[in-house]
C-alpha cells in the first residue's frame, strides 16, 4: 500500500517524521547540528494523534543537536509542549515561545519562557494575541 492510500493525518505525519528521522541520523553520524522548521503541526491531526506525534518529535530530537522551530496558531500545541516540560519529558531551558504581530508595516514581537506560558495558559489568557481580545471560547490549561 502506498502512502497516498492513507488519510491526510497519516500522510502529514509521514511527511514530517521521515525527513526528521533522516536529519537526526545525519546529525548523529556527522557530529554536527541541524535545523528543523515545521509549520502548523496540528493540520490534519486528530487530538490524540497530535499529542503522540508531538511526543515522537521530541523523542527524535531530544538527544541530538537539532534546533526546532514550530509555527502554530494552536493553543493545544502550545499546551502539549508546556505539559511535556512540566512532566520532565522536555527540559525547561529547551522551550521558548515567540509571538509576532504585523500591523500597518510594524512588526511587534515578544517571547515567553515555559513559566510565562504556563501562567498565561492557567489563567485562560491567550498568549497568541495582543490587546483586549476576548475569544468566545476560553482555554484553561490544567495538569492531569
Amino acid at each position: 500500500m502506498t502512502i497516498d492510500a492513507y488519510g491526510d493525518g497519516a500522510r502529514s505525519t509521514f511527511k514530517v517524521l521521515a525527513p526528521l528521522i533522516a536529519l537526526s541520523e545525519l546529525v548523529k553520524m556527522s557530529n554536527t547540528s541541524g535545523i528543523f522548521i515545521w509549520e502548523e503541526p496540528e493540520l490534519f491531526q486528530h487530538p490524540q494523534t497530535l499529542e503522540r506525534l508531538l511526543h515522537q518529535i521530541v523523542d527524535v530530537i531530544k538527544e541530538t543537536q537539532i534546533q526546532t522551530f514550530i509555527a502554530t496558531h494552536s493553543l493545544e500545541v502550545v499546551a502539549h509542549f508546556t505539559a511535556m516540560v512540566q512532566k520532565k519529558i522536555l527540559p525547561d531551558d529547551k522551550l521558548m515561545a515567540y509571538r509576532c504581530d504585523l500591523q500597518e508595516g510594524t512588526l511587534r514581537s515578544s517571547w515567553f519562557t515555559t513559566s510565562n506560558i504556563t501562567a498565561w495558559l492557567e489563567t485562560g489568557w491567550d498568549p497568541r494575541v495582543w490587546g483586549d481580545f476576548r475569544p468566545s471560547v476560553r482555554f484553561i490549561f490544567q495538569e492531569e
